[in-house]
């Protein structure tokens, strides 16, 4: 095959492009934690994964041992679902100790989000409220439903202002009355683009018991926080967290397949003639996701998941709380294998550029991209973290001798 140089590869749209990196680097390969760049330049980087990609692949770049394509038997046949769907619907419910809920698998985790949303509608018309810092995703609906990062993106136009009327934001740790003209409230626990900020758990757990007594219909996002990346396949279920609808993605097939599973209870399929089918999009059949999802779950059965989330949260614990002795980082948030701190030099931009440069990636979150996410693979070799976090220590020590007073 032809070698292409960057001069051919102007076509490329590069609205996609981070503002953080190397604008037109390619990606190489990948393996477990270590990612393999090639930038625009032509020069070859190798750099330790402190994203998983945003949470898609929290158990390693081409785990060895999640390999569902090697020798699959059917590809996609429209309204028809291989057996792994089943088992994996049936294995998910009892991971998360819901056996009589029901599985709607979906194309990624804005589809999840819609899916739910329109459920909810039908079985109770009214407002969707929102809670304030999440991130729901693209789709019209999904992103009426956000606030942070939303002016980013190429989908936030008059279309979406137009049904925004039928969302209402509500403060986080503020009251609500207006039950009655409510359909459904939808969150993230831990909300992502915001910086992994979990919500306090006593208001969250308060407004959903008042939800559900008055009928509405609570949507729990997981789609990022989820599948471990904040050290439980549920946030929600671990910490007492009531909700009709959870909504599962990007890790639930380790960034294989862009698929997700909306766990909902039966009693929402009242809203529904069960007489008749309901037409969906092409690919939520699609065999390709359910032999992820299912090769996923079984690795999880295999592995000591919570044995490597330990290791990986004492190290995040140490290195968040040495930032912190130094002023150099605060309002710190280390939630199993995951991480979120506040930067006191303001936009850590240039500290994610300098990490780059030198071997590490991280992600930022924040409304001006003042906080650190560390989100490493949970199945990162913990003497690679303990680099990583030693070049990004470097990192912040060197910006803060130049822009913190």
């Amino acid at each position: 095959m032809e070698t292409l140089s960057t001069e051919k590869l102007q076509q490329l749209s590069r609205l996609e492009s981070t503002v953080h990196y190397d604008r037109g680097a390619r990606l190489v390969s990948a393996r477990n934690e270590t990612v393999v760049i090639q930038t625009a330049s032509g020069e070859t980087r190798e750099l330790v994964d402190l994203m998983s990609s945003y949470a898609a692949v929290n158990f390693g770049h081409c785990n060895p041992d999640i390999r569902p394509f090697d020798q699959y038997h059917a590809h996609l046949v429209s309204f028809f679902t291989p057996p792994e769907a089943e088992y994996f619907a049936s294995w998910l419910c009892s991971a998360l100790g819901r056996p009589h809920s029901r599985v709607l698998y979906q194309v990624g985790g804005t589809a999840a989000v819609s899916a739910a949303v329109s459920m909810a509608q039908r079985y109770r018309p009214g407002q969707v409220l929102a809670v304030k810092g999440g991130f729901h995703g693209l789709a019209v609906d999904a992103l009426a439903a956000s606030d942070i990062a939303k002016n980013h993106v190429i989908q936030h136009t008059m279309i979406g202002s137009a049904v925004q009327g039928g969302y209402q934001l509500i403060e986080k740790g503020a009251s609500f009355t207006d039950w009655e003209h409510t359909s459904c409230l939808l969150f993230e626990p831990v909300q992502g683009a915001s910086g992994m900020l979990p919500l306090d758990l006593d208001w969250i757990r308060s407004l959903c018991a008042q939800a559900r007594a008055h009928g509405v219909v609570v949507i729990a996002d997981e789609v990022q926080c989820g599948y471990y990346r904040c050290g439980h396949l549920s946030y929600a279920i671990a910490n007492g967290i009531e909700a009709d609808i959870m909504l599962f993605g990007k890790s639930m097939t380790n960034g294989l397949f862009p698929f997700a599973a909306m766990v909902y209870d039966q009693a929402l399929e009242r809203a529904f003639d069960a007489r008749g089918g309901y037409f969906s999009h092409t690919y939520q059949p699609s065999a390709l996701g359910c032999f992820a999802a299912y090769s996923v779950a079984q690795y999880i059965d295999a592995s000591d998941i919570q044995a490597q989330i330990k290791s990986i949260e004492q190290l995040l614990k140490s290195f968040a709380a040495r930032l912190a002795s130094e002023g150099l980082a605060d309002d710190a948030h280390v939630l199993g294998p995951a991480a979120s701190m506040r930067y006191v030099g303001g936009d850590a931009g240039r500290i994610a550029r300098d990490c780059f440069e030198r071997g590490v990636l991280i992600a930022l979150g924040g409304w001006g991209n003042d906080r650190f996410r560390l989100m490493p693979p949970i199945t990162i070799d913990p003497r690679k973290l303990e680099q990583a976090l030693e070049t990004l220590y470097a990192c912040i020590k060197d910006d803060a001798k130049l822009h913190v007073l």
